[in-house]
């Protein structure tokens, strides 16, 4: 899945996923791009509301039989002004590539 966003203005970005890696880079223009890969790419829900691009896959059924590989790779390229914080809560959960990462007051 492939996504593009124009993004003059800053804006939050919010990213949960079960397992994978997410790789968050930054630029020079003013569009936001979004690409997402794995098996489920196709669940996984956008939405880019009030300035705020939220990236939700689908929840693991935590099943012992037939789950197969529910990673998803998730790459960000957003305009170089935007702040960015992040907490990686799991393992294999991983944020690169960010120019710098700030941790608001109240998370």
């Amino acid at each position: 899945m492939n996504r593009q966003f124009e993004t003059p203005e800053p804006i939050e970005l919010y990213v949960e996923i079960g397992k994978g890696k997410v790789e968050i880079s930054a630029g020079s223009d003013t569009t936001t791009n979004l690409q997402i890969e794995g098996r489920d790419a196709d669940e996984v829900e956008v939405t880019f509301e009030n300035n705020r691009l939220t990236v939700i896959g689908p929840k693991d059924g935590g099943s012992w039989f037939g789950g197969g590989n529910r990673e998803l790779q998730v790459q960000v390229d957003l305009p170089d002004a935007v702040p960015l914080w992040g907490l990686t809560p799991r393992p294999g959960v991983a944020v690169g590539q960010a120019p710098h990462l700030e941790r608001p007051e109240a998370v």
